[in-house]
């Protein structure tokens, strides 16, 4: 009975877990590619 009451829970912090971790990795590519292309612009 507990397992019920708690597995939608758990259920939506793993959703926001993995909109995190998406987000983030978009955000490390966004940074790495900005990166690259200064590197890349000075030498």
């Amino acid at each position: 009975m507990i397992f019920f009451e708690f597995a939608p829970q758990a259920w939506k912090l793993a959703q926001i877990h993995e909109t995190m971790i998406l987000i983030l990795n978009f955000c490390m590519k966004s940074l790495f590619g900005d990166f690259n292309s200064i590197k890349n612009s000075f030498y």
